[in-house]
């Protein structure tokens, strides 16, 4: 209930990658799940590639992929029935879902751990996994949320080279309290 953004303004392009920097508490995972349409303004407007996060919430879901801070530690579920199930909220199925998911495990390096719990992998192959559910849909605009916290300097490195590979396709925005991060 308090004011934890004000007075901002973001303008980001096509295929950029834009980090936002800041220590705990700056704001910077509210301001993400704004532009997710999680989270509504108290004030002014949050607008993704034209479309306001209030007035078109069907757009806009369809238009961001969000990974979340925390990720997907706490499901037993194993991971080819969590991506699954993300491809049906997405709205795909048959051949497009199946071809969906098998270029996300392809790209991600998943295929080994398709079977596996989600709550029994490293936290690097979870992060890999929420990247996974956040990009499925070919979104235009991604999300996300401390992408490198709790990994080790080998991962870390992965998954920088994978977020700049996703800026030439989309655009990306990085919240982080690491500005080597990016």
């Amino acid at each position: 209930k308090q004011h934890v953004i004000s007075d901002l303004s973001l303008v980001a392009q096509g295929q950029e990658c834009i980090g936002l920097f800041g220590h705990g508490g700056a704001g910077k995972t509210t301001l993400l799940k704004l532009m997710a349409g999680l989270l509504k303004p108290s004030s002014g407007h949050v607008s993704i590639l034209g479309f306001n996060t209030r007035t078109h919430r069907l757009q806009v879901a369809q238009a961001v992929g969000y990974q979340p801070e925390p990720g997907i530690n706490s499901s037993t579920m194993p991971v080819a029935g969590f991506l699954n199930l993300i491809a049906t909220f997405r709205r795909f199925c048959g051949a497009e879902k199946r071809k969906r998911i098998d270029r996300i495990t392809m790209q991600l390096e998943l295929s080994a751990v398709l079977n596996e719990p989600l709550n029994a992998l490293p936290m690097g192959l979870q992060r890999k996994v929420a990247l996974a559910q956040a990009i499925l849909h070919d979104p235009g605009v991604l999300l996300l949320d401390e992408p490198t916290e709790g990994l080790s300097p080998y991962q870390q490195c992965k998954i920088r080279a994978l977020i700049q590979s996703l800026a030439e396709e989309m655009t990306v925005i990085v919240a982080t309290r690491d500005c080597d991060a990016l």
